[in-house]
């Protein structure tokens, strides 16, 4: 009987260290061959910011790689995905795009295609002789404090008209109470410090970030199976468990506090605009299960949710009432893309973000609002 535990504690250890061996013998010849170090964003994009935490690196370029797109894009002088801009012109009219990565856009759409640019171009092709700018200032994980500052700080000599600031209803809410999210590492990558990150999740950020051959595994087992996973692995959790605390019919005390922590940072960023004579405009930009009720039912059951507890539209509702209450514009993107939505055809499977369709409608449903609104109608005719 010894001997039989002997021999079976013998071989769990070999297979133990075979899997090790075998595991670094992998790891060892992704790097020497080079394979897949280049998955996900690149290095140096990100660079360390004392006022911000973090932002854009000025001046470089590189390709955003993930399993449904590779996509190429370029910062300009001032760390924007952007083209660089030289001193305004008489006729110039600056629109800044502020806000996450939703804003930043390179998820499959080139800088032409994202709906900031695609905004400015359809306001061009109406306008006499007024030169729309729409400047793309957004930053991947911003929260509204970031945007705040950056508008505060950062912007000042672009003589700027109009602020477009796109509020993400998935996570801005949640992303408020957060200070230091955020870290960037020596490779100008960003990495995760929030205490309450789930473990797995660290894990999987660790692997990511000092691993080529978890990255070549993760990428192929994605690729084959992007179909599945989308549907029924990332609906259930992707975007919706930080977004679920703000939709509750009822919720408590602490939850409006949470809110309430937001409409004060919109106020500090209405007022200084005021005082600079620059035009507000909100945006909200809603969940993949907002606009997808498959989605929407799909986290619901699987989490074992009541969802009489529940309405899709609760944050979008908080924030109008602030709006009207401030007498700030305010566009819903919601009910738009919800009446068009075809089985979740404005967002990614696997990424969260718009894809080219839904900065296409994203920018429909700016540009009719914007010019209902009695000064671009001024702008537009003369």
């Amino acid at each position: 009987m010894r001997k039989y535990k002997k021999r079976i504690i013998q071989n769990v250890v070999l297979l133990f260290v075979s899997v090790i061996v075998a595991l670094l013998l992998l790891e060892l010849g992704t790097r020497v061959l080079g394979l897949n170090s280049d998955y996900g964003y690149p290095e140096d994009m990100y660079q360390k910011d004392e006022l911000l935490d973090y932002s854009l690196t000025p001046n470089i370029e590189g390709r955003v790689i993930k399993q449904e797109f590779n996509t190429p894009f370029k910062t300009n002088s001032k760390g924007m995905n952007d083209i660089e801009y030289s001193n305004k012109g008489i006729n110039d009219y600056r629109i800044l795009s502020l806000g996450d990565s939703f804003i930043w856009g390179m998820y499959g759409t080139e800088l032409s295609e994202t709906f900031s640019k695609i905004l400015e171009s359809n306001l061009n092709e109406e306008s006499e002789s007024t030169n729309f700018q729409v400047m793309n200032s957004g930053v991947p994980g911003y929260g509204t404090d970031q945007e705040f500052l950056y508008l505060k700080h950062r912007t000042t000599e672009l003589e700027l008209d109009m602020v477009i600031l796109s509020f993400t209803i998935g996570n801005d809410f949640y992303d408020n109470l957060q200070n230091g999210e955020y870290t960037v590492n020596d490779h100008g990558q960003l990495i995760r410090q929030k205490k309450d990150v789930p473990k797995l999740l660290k894990i999987r950020d660790f692997m990511l970030e000092n691993s080529h051959s978890y990255r070549l595994i993760e990428k192929g087992i994605i690729t084959i199976f992007y179909k599945f996973i989308g549907r029924n692995v990332v609906g259930k959790v992707r975007n919706f468990d930080l977004s679920l605390e703000f939709s509750l019919v009822d919720p408590p005390k602490k939850t409006l506090d949470k809110m309430n922590i937001t409409t004060n940072l919109l106020k500090e960023i209405n007022d200084f605009t005021k005082s600079k004579n620059i035009s507000l405009v909100l945006v909200m930009i809603p969940t993949a299960s907002q606009v997808d009720n498959h989605l929407w039912n799909v986290y619901i059951k699987e989490n074992k949710l009541d969802q009489t507890k529940y309405y899709y539209r609760k944050s979008q509702d908080f924030l109008i009432k602030w709006a009207e209450h401030n007498n700030v514009m305010i566009i819903d993107l919601l009910p738009s893309l919800k009446e068009k939505n075809i089985d979740n055809d404005f967002y990614w499977s696997l990424n969260a973000h718009f894809n080219k369709k839904g900065n296409q409608e994203t920018a429909n449903i700016l540009y009719y609002n914007l010019i209902q609104d009695e000064s671009m109608i001024e702008l537009l005719e003369n």
